[in-house]
């Protein structure tokens, strides 16, 4: 029979995009794939997303139990990967997978490592194979516009380190105070590359200019060289890969 590697992952695009990433990685060791049948549920918008999320995985449950018996037909599965959310499985876990990499998050890794996050000394293996984000190119997004959008530009136009990028996950937003302070800092600004109010635009600034801000930036410059470096034949997360696919072999 052929081994198979099963990922479900969670309805959050976030996590979802870091999933599929993730199976695009396993696909050169453990070709083909298969997928779950689409779910259709109730995304009324006054519903809360709590409750879909829920819902969501629930009414998984019985594709998932469908799907695993399938498979193990003409399969061994040899893996089951889930998604962070799973915590409850941590206690009977063989190994966690993290998107991250050594330079990344070192204080994280180490306290991993010593078992400070694990209390009952049961400390599955760890693999490290990040940074793991979507592709921009490629066959999977033929889809997409054929043209950048003018916003995506933007920023390769301004001078170097001139531009501050601010973002967040999924579930976090500006207020609307905050919106219009930043529009505000758009149709104002003294200088291209600040679209904040004038007292963002300030601290932000004074943190660029300070000793501090020098640091900080510079330690961005370094983490993305990091992040490029970490994925050559004999590099800190193909390693951490190929560390888990011998482990499920």
């Amino acid at each position: 029979m052929q081994e198979t590697i099963v990922l479900y992952p969670s309805s959050s695009v976030g996590h979802l995009i870091s999933m599929v990433e993730l199976g695009k990685l396993i696909l050169h060791h453990h070709p083909p794939h298969h997928r779950f049948p689409f779910t259709f549920f109730d995304m009324t918008p006054t519903r809360s997303r709590a409750a879909m999320a829920f819902e969501f995985n629930h009414l998984n449950h019985r594709n998932i139990r469908s799907a695993l018996q399938e498979i193990s037909k003409t399969s061994t599965v040899r893996a089951f990967i889930i998604d962070l959310f799973c915590t409850s499985a941590f206690s009977i876990a063989n190994g966690i997978i993290s998107n991250t990499f050594d330079g990344l998050e070192p204080v994280a890794m180490k306290a991993i490592f010593d078992g400070v996050c694990f209390p009952d000394n049961h400390r599955p293996s760890v693999h490290y194979i990040g940074p793991l984000i979507a592709e921009t190119h490629g066959e999977d997004h033929l889809q997409e516009p054929k043209e950048t959008a003018s916003y995506l530009l933007w920023p390769d136009k301004q001078r170097v380190r001139s531009v501050v990028f601010l973002c967040f996950g999924s579930r976090g937003s500006f207020s609307a105070l905050q919106d219009m302070g930043m529009a505000i800092g758009v149709e104002e600004r003294e200088e291209d590359g600040f679209v904040s109010g004038d007292e963002l635009e300030r601290g932000v600034r004074e943190l660029m200019e300070s000793e501090k801000g020098r640091e900080m930036s510079e330690r961005s410059r370094k983490m993305k060289e990091m992040a490029m470096a970490v994925f050559g034949d004999s590099c800190w997360s193909t390693r951490a890969l190929a560390s888990f696919v011998a482990a499920i072999e």
